[in-house]
């Protein structure tokens, strides 16, 4: 399943403390090739969305943990990597530039999870986590 809009705006916390995803109004089964929208649209949220999403091409789960990842860096940095005047300049952004450096954002950010973030946001989908599993595997290491 793919979600296609993950945002903070769409995280909820329930009473046990566990963090649940809502909205799944835009979401599609991965498995198929067509989704709610046709070729070459757009759905979701410019500021989160991953390059190949904007530019109306088949996503897969990487597009989501690009999303994750703008996210993430947005919990824990305080800002969003692509901050922009408006929704064309954060398309072009997310299409033509690098990322802010979590660490430009939050000076004292741990080296491995900067580097977690950057690989989430990587431009170039095959350089992203495969995996939501995988993502996981790195985060949960930042315990250790």
């Amino acid at each position: 399943m793919l979600h296609r809009d993950i945002k903070p705006e769409n995280l909820i916390v329930d009473p046990q403390g566990h963090l649940k995803l809502m909205d799944f109004g835009i979401a599609r089964q991965t498995s198929r090739n067509s989704g709610l929208t046709q070729q070459g649209m757009f759905v979701g949220t410019p500021d989160y969305a991953a390059p190949e999403q904007l530019m109306g091409e088949d996503v897969d789960a990487r597009a989501d943990l690009y999303a994750v990842g703008i996210t993430l860096c947005e919990l824990f940095c305080g800002s969003l990597p692509f901050k922009r005047g408006n929704s064309t300049e954060v398309m072009l952004a997310h299409l033509q530039e690098e990322p802010l450096l979590p660490s430009q954002l939050w000076p004292e950010i741990p080296p491995p999870l900067e580097k977690i973030l950057l690989r989430c946001l990587e431009r170039q989908r095959t350089q992203r986590y495969a995996s939501a599993n995988a993502l996981l595997e790195d985060l949960a290491g930042l315990r250790a």
